[in-house]
């Protein structure tokens, strides 16, 4: 539980000022590589007695979000997948943030729909958010105790700090210019993968390893 707060083939190589974007989405691309085959191990001792039920809330659950995000999400028929029993916060998944830049409340919803969930990022009077990382849920589960498994993907606000420090201690290219958060999408006590928006377009930066 320790990591999780701290915590695509390749194309013919750019030139220019695009060789540095890609080598940040190549690494970040064998980051989510591990992150699928981490889940994929941990799924590996499961059976029929031990399958989880994923604890999804409604968004109405969750009163912080505004209305106009949570009437959004409902027309999408989103529920937010929760983090196993015994976690120690006591709902997951909606967070707000500078995620698109700096000094401006962003919202960021796992939104998960017939067994598959994806980030959604409403920026201000948005009527559209941008939608990350879409993947099975049934990919982020794990054996949290022995004998039983539970739905480990969260979501968190990470600040410039805690970015250049996964830099700094897992290597990888160095992230652009740092001036918001990000959004580390964690598969808890696994590894994590940053999402950063940059020059227009999102990013996946080295998150915990």
């Amino acid at each position: 539980m320790r990591n999780l707060q701290r915590h695509l083939e390749a194309p013919t190589f750019p030139v220019g000022r695009w060789s540095n974007i890609w080598l940040r989405q190549r690494s970040a691309v064998h980051s989510m590589r591990r992150l699928v085959l981490f889940a994929l191990i941990s799924l590996s001792g499961a059976t029929a007695a031990t399958e989880p039920t994923i604890k999804r809330l409604p968004p109405s659950a969750f009163p912080e979000l505004p209305s106009a995000i949570r009437q959004a999400l409902e027309r999408r028929d989103c529920a937010i997948p929760q983090i196993w029993e015994g976690w120690k916060q006591k709902r997951h998944n909606v967070i707000r943030g500078a995620f698109f830049k700096k000094r401006q409340i962003d919202w960021a919803v796992l939104c998960s729909i017939a067994g598959k969930s994806a980030i959604l990022v409403f920026p201000p009077g948005a009527s559209q958010p941008a939608e990350l990382a879409l993947a099975d849920d049934n990919s982020f589960v794990q054996e949290v105790e022995p004998g039983k498994f539970g739905f480990s993907r969260a979501i968190n606000a990470t600040g410039r700090k805690r970015i250049l420090e996964y830099h700094e201690e897992y290597g990888g290219p160095g992230p652009p210019p740092l001036d918001h958060q990000g959004i580390n999408d964690a598969f808890a006590e696994k590894a994590s993968v940053i999402h950063y928006f940059y020059n227009g377009e999102w990013l996946e930066l080295q998150g915990a390893d």
